[in-house]
C-alpha cells in the first residue's frame, strides 16, 4: 500500500501494537527494509492507556521499538521519552 500511494503519501505510522507476535512484526519490517520507495515511517507500539492495542510491559515496548531501529527501515530514528526514576533495569 505504501508503494502504491508513495507520490502523496509523505509520513505513515506503523501501528506496531496492532501485529499479534514477534515474527509478524520482524516479517513487516522485514518486508519493508526491502523497499525503496516509502514515505518517512514512524514507528509507534501505544500502550491500552496511550490508546492503542499493547498490553505488555514498558520493557517489551521498548524492546519492540527497539526492533524497528534495527531493521534500519526508512531511517527510522530512536526517541524516547522515559517517566522519571524508571531505567530499564527496573
Amino acid at each position: 500500500m505504501a508503494e502504491k500511494h508513495s507520490a502523496w503519501l509523505r509520513v505513515l505510522e506503523l501501528r506496531l501494537d496492532y501485529l499479534c507476535s514477534d515474527s509478524e512484526r520482524a516479517d513487516l519490517l522485514r518486508s519493508l527494509s526491502r523497499r525503496t520507495r516509502l514515505p518517512a515511517l514512524i514507528a509507534t507500539c501505544r500502550t491500552v492507556r496511550g490508546g492503542g492495542n499493547f498490553k505488555g510491559s514498558i520493557e517489551a515496548e521498548i524492546d519492540i521499538l527497539a526492533q524497528a531501529v534495527a531493521a534500519d527501515v526508512a531511517g527510522v530514528m530512536w526517541k524516547s521519552k522515559r517517566p522519571r526514576g524508571l531505567s530499564r533495569e527496573s
